[in-house]
């Protein structure tokens, strides 16, 4: 799967940093968020696969079910904690087997989770998705845009974060590759896209700032635009 440890990581790092709602970093992940909840249709039953300290499922509906599951104790025991509520309940999962019968989800999402694993291990791991994926469910998979202006702005959050990518980005991906990688999984129906512009740097003016001004950047060439990749699949 990966040799990094992420037990190194302190439980809630990252949503610590989502929760700062002032700076450039917390808006990064709130404009992330926000662009993937805005193509996750209409679902009755959600799995985050790689879900972390649970920030994102904090953002969702607390009407509609979500589970969350990650391979860190620490991070879901911090997950329960701040954002577990009667229909979203957080899970360890330690094997790429999902703990869930065939058809369960009509919506999956993994946020920036196959970078840290082999693309071997992300190709059995989404397979397992394909498999508890509803027919005409989606399964949504968010990752850096290394074809982007991405590269660049990994290495200042490398030399100035507390927790580095270095040796947790293994498979550094492109669209050609996500899309790849849907049809391997025996996705047919498929749409490999970029998000995620510089707007959020603005955020240091005011929180509201990058929604107001992000179809400029958004109207940049796409190494400056996207620096994240959204695949989306249709079982």
């Amino acid at each position: 799967m990966t040799d990094f440890d992420y037990n190194t990581i302190p439980a809630g790092y990252y949503d610590v940093i989502f929760r700062e709602n002032g700076g450039p970093r917390g808006k990064w992940h709130d404009l992330k968020f926000q662009h993937v909840q805005s193509r996750m249709a209409d679902y009755r039953r959600h799995l985050d696969i790689g879900c972390g300290p649970g920030t994102f499922i904090g953002t969702l509906s607390k009407d509609k079910e979500s589970i969350g599951v990650d391979i860190s104790a620490a991070q879901i025991a911090y997950a329960t904690e701040n954002y577990a509520t009667a229909k979203h309940r957080f899970e360890t999962v330690t094997s790429e087997k999902l703990p869930y019968s065939d058809n369960s989800f009509d919506c999956i999402t993994l946020v920036e989770v196959i970078e840290h694993l082999t693309y071997e291990y992300s190709v059995s791991l989404l397979k397992e998705a394909y498999r508890v994926l509803e027919p005409g469910g989606r399964l949504m998979v968010t990752t850096p845009n290394y074809s982007s202006s991405w590269p660049l702005l990994e290495r200042v959050v490398n030399r100035y974060s507390t927790v580095s990518y270095v040796d947790q980005h293994i498979v550094l991906y492109k669209k050609p590759m996500v899309e790849r990688l849907f049809a391997e999984v025996g996705f047919t129906n498929v749409s490999v896209s970029g998000f995620q512009g510089y707007a959020f740097l603005t955020a240091v003016m005011s929180w509201k700032m990058p929604e107001r001004i992000q179809g400029i950047f958004n109207a940049m060439p796409a190494y400056f635009s996207e620096l994240l990749i959204l695949g989306v699949g249709v079982k």
